[in-house]
């Protein structure tokens, strides 16, 4: 039933075949259940991790995010194992940014009483938002399709990476870097970042180790680091492999291309590898495992250029990978595997005529587009940028794609640069950009209207909802409304959308129909112990208030949020309640007020209208779906408890319509009506 990885995992941990924690935590736990359930599990340790490990993997059972790839489940575990947003963690890190800041002389400059409470939530958001992401990295490399990692090796991995924090480069007693580290629970502290090269070559020591392929004699280092077999040694070891790929070598751009055709040959994978790993690119493909399980599902060129030093044309810049005779991959080894701008169209050249290889052509458009802004700029901060080179830079017609990923940094770091020059026509082409999403909005509207009962078949065509549009543009225009959203664009980098709402009184229960409706429309994977959340059909709140319906018109349009509103940033809804009203006082042309409850629906169907998934990071979809209903103030519970009602989606595209503490501490966003 086990293998020698079981065995590994037993000698790494002599008590894990033992460990009663609750839950999926214990192995003993599990192998109870397992049993009582007719199962047979030997008594031998590694015969019971075996059974563990095969637990959590099975989607009948865990679904182990880590181990299946389940992305509901990836992003519980990585919410839980993160720091969390709480008041005490707030004032803790902010208490620790400052003992730092006195260290290093600068205690001065950091002044703890005159930050609020939502500014010290925003700090420790970053912190959190930053060690969401590096652990996002892992689980995604732990699971993509290039590597192929088997449960065993994910398990070990993601376990070691969870208990380590970020390099430190200081000499320790030793007189070596102290490497990467033990974290204390709840730390600040980064985990360790993600080299996929890196974490391919530990990978293969490891099937060395247990008996597999032998690593080829120029990792006699690491070899010797497999006895004791400790994770941030051999990641710390697997990092000292591979030439630098400096400037200076990326400046050259004459090169080659060699082509690894399709095979199951070990000595096919360990030919890729060694190519790959010459150099530090970043690619998994470094190790030789992986370059074999790569070159098992297609063909994988590399596109080498000159090295003056060797004199040859040795160094690896763009990897393409197929998989089934389909472009599967287009990689370069600028951060985050982008393609560098001046190589792009030597990629484009190479899968022109690739089954799968049209799908990178807008992403190569976009990212030679980009680099000419960017030379632009570079030569000249204050060039005057031509109106569409403007909506594109700042998105105002569609996302910038590109091959890395994440969204290629230049992006924010022109804008940053260009904010007060291009404000102007940004404001001037804002309308239209708001105009452009009248059909999205409009297949909302229709959506949210054909379940209610006062709406029925008097719905609005387009042409009815774009008349009734036209009024709204001139009052927009005339309030200084579309000069808000620009400033809101500029300051938070976020985007508004329209969102057309029935301006009618839906019954709560119509209401929590609608949130039960949209998540059925929405692709994504079992989601394993989900708790539908009570809907605002208990009675606390009026169908009118729940409706927000006002005036004659058969139809209302506000612009809302992408991103929350930072002054409303983590404060309780007495708080929120009063950022609001100074706000509302200071702007009184914008209508700013948060989103009714009937108008949050109709924005999430329009999400899902402009073709929005709803199905990414959890964080990142509760972030840009949740509406703080402070305006309807807190009530008395049945349960002697004070809260307020407030809405949000979760990754997965559930929605749940629910009720908070008055005391608790959430987001909130206004739209512009």
């Amino acid at each position: 039933m086990h293998g020698p990885e079981h065995a590994f995992l037993h000698d790494q941990n002599a008590d894990l075949h033992s460990t009663r924690a609750f839950g999926t935590e214990g192995v003993a736990h599990v192998v109870d259940y397992l049993t009582a359930n007719n199962e047979r599990v030997p008594n031998q340790p590694a015969d019971r991790i075996a059974a563990y490990v095969g637990f959590l993997a099975d989607e009948a059972y865990v679904n182990d995010g880590i181990l299946t790839g389940d992305r509901p489940s990836i992003d519980r575990q990585i919410s839980a194992t993160c720091v969390q947003l709480t008041p005490n963690n707030a004032e803790a890190y902010v208490k620790f940014q400052v003992k730092i800041a006195r260290e290093q002389g600068a205690g001065g400059d950091v002044n703890l009483e005159s930050m609020d409470e939502g500014q010290k939530m925003e700090l420790l958001r970053t912190v959190r938002k930053d060690q969401v992401a590096q652990l996002g990295a892992w689980a995604d490399e732990l699971n993509s399709d290039e590597t192929n990692y088997p449960d065993w090796f994910k398990y070990w991995a993601y376990k070691n990476v969870t208990g380590l924090t970020a390099f430190n480069p200081a000499v320790g007693k030793t007189g070596q870097p102290k490497g990467f580290e033990e974290r204390s629970k709840g730390t600040f502290a980064l985990f360790p970042e993600l080299h996929r090269d890196s974490l391919s070559i530990v990978y293969q020591a490891m099937v060395e180790k247990l008996g597999g392929k032998k690593m080829d004699m120029g990792y006699e280092a690491m070899r010797g680091l497999l006895d004791r077999t400790k994770f941030k040694e051999l990641y710390a070891e697997a990092q000292n492999y591979g030439f630098k790929i400096t400037d200076e070598l990326k400046a050259i751009t004459t090169g080659s291309w060699t082509h690894f055709p399709r095979s199951n040959e070990d000595g096919a994978g360990q030919a890729l590898s060694a190519v790959v790993r010459a150099y530090r690119t970043g690619w998994c493909t470094a190790g030789a495992a992986t370059a074999a399980t790569q070159l098992a599902g297609g063909d994988f060129y590399v596109w080498r250029s000159h090295n003056p030093g060797t004199d040859k044309e040795d160094v690896p810049r763009i990897a393409v990978r197929m998989q089934d005779c389909q472009v599967a991959e287009v990689r370069g080894v600028n951060p985050q595997q982008e393609l560098e701008p001046e190589l792009v169209d030597t990629a484009i050249e190479m899968i022109r005529d690739l089954p799968g290889g049209d799908t990178y052509f807008q992403k190569a458009e976009d990212m030679k587009r980009l680099t000419a802004i960017e030379k632009r700029v570079a030569a000249d901060p204050d060039v005057a940028l031509t109106a569409d080179d403007v909506r594109f830079l700042y998105e105002l017609e569609r996302e910038i794609q590109g091959f890395g990923y994440t969204k290629d940094p230049r992006i924010v770091e022109i804008r940053a640069r260009r904010a007060d020059k291009d404000k102007p026509e940004i404001i001037r082409a804002m309308p239209e950009s708001i105009r452009a999403q009248l059909a999205p909005a409009g297949a909302a509207y229709r959506a949210v209207a054909e379940r209610l009962s006062a709406v029925g078949e008097s719905a609005l065509d387009d042409e009815a909802l774009a008349q009734l549009f036209d009024e709204k543009d001139q009052e927009w225009r005339a309030k200084g409304v579309y000069e808000y959203v620009t400033e809101r664009l500029l300051r938070d980098n976020t985007h508004f959308v329209l969102t057309a709402t029935p301006n009618v009184e839906a019954s709560a229960a119509e209401i929590t129909g609608l949130s039960e409706y949209l998540h059925t429309q929405v692709p994504a994977r079992k989601l394993v112990g989900a708790s539908f959340s009570p809907s605002y059909s208990e009675g606390y709140h009026t169908d009118s208030e729940l409706s927000g319906n006002h005036g004659e018109e058969p139809a209302r349009f506000s612009l809302i949020p992408l991103e929350p509103n930072k002054e409303l940033t983590q404060k309780t809804v007495t708080q929120q309640m009063e950022v609001w009203r100074d706000l509302a006082a200071n702007q009184p042309g914008l209508n700013l007020k948060p989103p009714s409850v009937l108008d949050t629906l109709a924005y999430w169907y329009g999400l899902r209208a402009r073709g929005d998934s709803l199905n990414d990071d959890a964080e990142a979809v509760t972030r840009r779906t949740l509406v703080s209903h402070f305006d309807l103030g807190p009530k008395l519970r049945n349960d002697g408890q004070v809260a307020f009602p407030y809405s949000y989606i979760e990754q997965g595209g559930y929605s749940h319509l629910l009720y908070a503490l008055a005391y608790k501490n959430v987001d909130g966003r206004l739209a512009v009506g």
